[in-house]
């Protein structure tokens, strides 16, 4: 080799399994410390190079490809050399990363507490937090579940956005114990701005090197561990606070560590902590490069009919190709659940925010790289943009052919605002609410006092006197006087009587045997207007009655007939009588999204007082349609409910 460049190489450390280069082998510059991931092609190079390269004609392509290959690993290394001097490198907005400190001359200061943490202690630790967690979620009934059905709303958007910065600073606190308690060097903190987002980081990168693959997998997933002890702290936290400030907080809270954790850190599918443990744990370093190489390769093997790219050829290859499929259709299933989610909110802010996403998701990765990646070959081209065209004919013909059934999934609680609500019949004062509990037939829900009524029951009782003396002195008199006489004392007993049952009605008893849920903001003596609710009533026997709100944009759907329903609870799943459901036009607002909601009640084979405290979900099928006409469907409703979001928010403000 004549390359004067070549000296370089003696400053580049290899580290893996060089007699597996597609394995994965990384590469350290000895100058800066950078860490390279090498692809297959250039470590065999750099091996041919150690033995004196190829020799013979058949092999001149080969060592041209060798120089070419190595030369452009020179380029990079010498490029990451200057940047660092210069003390910049190409801005992207999009993905900013700006380092604020060393790390590793604190390092010595953790020593104490990471061999404290990391180890035993932490497994112990967890294991008392999560049983006195189950302790007190069974107890609970899992009410804090309650806090995932407002992951949109304001409030918890804006939790998730001030408290993603700072539960990070304890995420990647974790990293630094494990890398400390493993004798590997953190280079620098700082902070990385995703989509103009602060995110604080640690470069742990030197645990590639210094690190064997069982400390690697530790660092990797120190973050999360720390994550899921935060989550049981807060869970335990939950049950202890009083306030609701505090605990829609501490909920918020919990739902941001267990769906960060669950849905990105701890996901293969996402080039974060689980990535990296995965790659340690397979040992396949190079498995995001090559998986995007080999998703390529098909694409074009598949474009040109076989001609270009290239196809998996044995099962190893089949599992890189079905991971790099895998990743780009998890993305994308994130995206669109978001932006389902989000669209229609907040007068447009929502879409705003799901722009926002797909650009960090999906077209700032690509600015990332300031490399050039050289001219596509036109025949690669064409085959990419035949596969594109045969993936859109593909899909189009779906949308026509298939057909799907139309289906609603909506939640449903016992309607402990209608038939089972306990309501003050009269006007009056509260003398005594019984406590929550199980309640036997007749017993005492409670008891009121009506001063009104009482007070027109002394004046009957006054007025019949005086009329009984009347008819006493007309008797054997004028029989028309003697006749007005006995129809005044009538009507005055007939009024009494009912003024008797009225106030008898004052005090509430069971009717039969069940669960008395109370009102736990009434105290004795509060005055209660007719109508006014006590609480809710659960008899333990027949069938019970369940409501839910129901979407106004399906409700064409229903007036054209009903194919099926069904209720789930409890893990188990009752069929219902489409007869037996309601549906009636009391029509609401959404104040998040601005849809209009009609209710919809259903008799289901429950004791309402075995379903009362339990989350049941009410599926009904209605017609089949063409795949073209769900996504239309769909998109109109988008439209509409941005439309409603707006109207309902001008509305709010003004008044």
């Amino acid at each position: 080799m004549d390359n004067p460049e070549l000296a370089h190489l003696n400053q580049i450390e290899l580290d893996g399994p060089l007699d597996q280069p597609e394995r994965g082998v990384m590469a350290r510059d000895r100058v800066t410390g950078s860490i390279l991931v090498l692809p297959r092609e250039i470590v065999r190079a750099l091996l041919r190079l150690k033995h004196g390269g190829a020799s013979g004609r058949s092999d001149a392509e080969t060592a041209r490809r060798d120089r070419l290959g190595i030369a452009s690993l020179l380029h990079t290394v010498q490029h990451l050399r200057q940047a660092g001097r210069a003390g910049q490198r190409a801005v992207n907005p999009l993905f900013l990363r700006i380092s604020l400190f060393n790390v590793a001359p604190f390092q010595p200061y953790l020593t104490g507490l990471a061999r404290a943490i990391v180890g035993p202690a932490y497994i112990w630790a967890m294991l008392a937090l999560t049983f006195v967690a189950l302790a007190l979620g069974v107890q609970s009934e899992w009410a804090i579940a309650g806090a995932y059905q407002n992951i949109f709303s304001p409030q918890a958007l804006l939790t998730f956005g001030i408290a993603a910065p700072l539960l990070k600073i304890f995420h990647e606190l974790g990293h630094v114990l494990a890398a400390t308690r493993y004798g590997t060097r953190v280079a620098h903190a700082g902070i990385l701005f995703i989509a103009l987002f602060p995110i604080p980081f640690v470069d742990c990168s030197d645990a590639d090197v210094s690190a064997n693959r069982k400390q690697r997998v530790v660092i990797s997933l120190a973050g999360l561990f720390t994550d899921m002890l935060l989550g049981v702290l807060i869970f335990i936290a939950w049950h202890f606070t009083t306030g609701d400030f505090l605990r829609a907080l501490l909920g918020n809270l919990f739902v941001y560590l267990t769906l960060n954790s669950i849905l990105f850190n701890a996901n293969p599918l996402v080039k974060l902590d689980g990535y990296f443990a995965l790659i340690d744990l397979v040992r396949y370093r190079n498995l995001s490069q090559d998986g995007g190489r080999s998703f390529k390769g098909f694409q074009l093997w598949l474009g040109s009919l076989g001609r270009l790219g290239q196809a998996p050829g044995n099962p190893g290859e089949t599992a890189i190709l079905v991971y790099a499929i895998a990743s780009f259709f998890y993305r994308l299933y994130i995206i669109g659940f978001i932006a389902y989610s989000l669209l229609p909110r907040y007068m447009g802010v929502g879409a705003v925010l799901v722009v926002w996403g797909l650009i960090a998701l999906f077209f700032a990765p690509l600015a990332r790289s300031p490399e050039q990646a050289g001219p596509a070959r036109s025949e690669d081209n064409k085959a990419i943009w035949t596969v594109r065209f045969g993936a859109l004919a593909l899909i189009a013909l779906a949308l026509v052919v298939i057909r799907v059934p139309v289906r609603q999934d909506l939640p449903v609680t016992v309607d402990a605002s209608g038939h089972y609500a306990v309501s003050v019949p009269e006007t009056g004062r509260l003398v005594a609410l019984s406590e929550y509990g199980v309640m036997q037939a007749g017993a005492r829900l409670a008891a009121l006092e009506s001063v009104a009524l009482r007070e027109q029951l002394v004046e009957r009782e006054a007025e019949l006197a005086i009329a009984r003396r009347r008819l006493d002195a007309e008797r054997g008199g004028e029989p028309v006087r003697a006749a007005t006489a006995r129809e005044r004392v009538h009507s005055l007993s007939t009024q009494i009587a009912q003024l008797e049952y009225r106030i008898a009605q004052e005090t509430l008893r069971a009717e039969e045997s069940g669960v008395f849920v109370p009102r736990s903001d009434l105290q004795s003596g509060t005055r209660l207007e007719a109508g006014s609710a006590l609480g809710a009533y659960y008899p333990d026997s027949g069938n019970a009655r369940l409501s839910g709100r129901f979407p106004e944009r399906y409700v064409h759907y229903y007036r054209d007939g009903v194919q099926a329903a069904e209720l789930r609870f409890g893990g188990e799943y009752y069929p219902l009588d489409v007869m037996q459901l309601t549906l009636q036009e009391r029509v609401s607002i959404d104040r998040q999204s601005g849809q209009r909601l009609y209710v919809i009640q259903v008799t289901a084979p429950l004791p309402p007082a075995g379903i009362m405290s339990g989350a049941a979900r009410l599926r009904l099928d209605f017609r089949t349609e063409a795949l073209w006409q769900r996504a239309a469907f769909h998109i109109r409703g988008l439209l509409q409910n941005l439309q409603d979001a707006r109207l309902s928010e001008i509305e709010r403000r003004l008044g």
